[in-house]
């Protein structure tokens, strides 16, 4: 059962909703708004919608709701790693794109970005400035998000097309083979929150599908 899964999207033409997920520092939203340019799909990052201006988070119901209308539109491209989302978005989605990067990796850029970046506004925050680092969410990813990703798609996502990235050669490399110009004109749901209905761990323990090279699409 598990061999005949995830079912492998040949060409790219067949990718129309996206879930990109991945430790904070991975790189989503920089991927995300390269696979925006390249395929010429709505973007959306969820945490635009999860936190207010000065990080007030928006309320958890409200905003699943927002994430679910979000969900339901026809194509986009998803930018996030909420847990309350994978039940919403997986379902809907027809890829994955997994930045699984190693933790030094991804600890040494959020540490560089908010350097770099300390008390600036964030476009896809919703008025929020970058001031501190999430090291103990980088850190604990390993052992926390890793696993729960990997049970997330067993449950929501046995559907999908998973494209597992693990350093910069290999997201470039998946990038190049998209090609140069998109297939729609590119869209962004950033800006505003009122109306979304205008948008169109240790992986030795886990499943055979997950280990290796065998399932990336490129």
């Amino acid at each position: 059962m598990v061999a005949q899964w995830p079912r492998m999207a040949k060409h790219h033409t067949c990718m129309r909703r996206l879930l990109v997920v991945g430790s904070p520092g991975a790189g989503k939203t920089r991927l995300s708004g390269l696979l925006a340019d390249k395929l010429g799909l709505p973007l959306i990052h969820l945490d635009y919608y999860r936190f207010n201006p000065h990080w007030v988070p928006v309320e958890r119901q409200h905003w699943l709701s927002l994430t679910a209308e979000i969900a339901a539109g026809p194509q986009w491209i998803i930018d996030g790693t909420w847990e309350g989302s994978f039940p919403i978005c997986m379902p809907r989605a027809d890829t994955l794109i997994w930045l699984d990067l190693p933790r030094s990796t991804c600890l040494r850029r959020v540490m560089l970005r908010s350097l770099r970046n300390f008390g600036r506004l964030r476009p896809e925050l919703n008025g929020c400035r970058e001031f501190l680092p999430c090291v103990p969410q980088v850190w604990s990813y390993p052992a926390k998000q890793r696993p729960n990703i990997v049970h997330k798609i067993e449950r929501f996502g046995r559907h999908l097309s998973v494209i597992r990235l693990r350093n910069d050669h290999e997201t470039d490399a998946f990038i190049a083979t998209l090609g140069d110009k998109p297939n729609r004109s590119p869209m962004s749901a950033v800006g505003d929150r009122s109306s979304t209905t205008r948008l169109g761990a240790d992986m030795s323990h886990s499943p055979r599908w997950l280990r290796g090279n065998s399932f990336r699409l490129w």
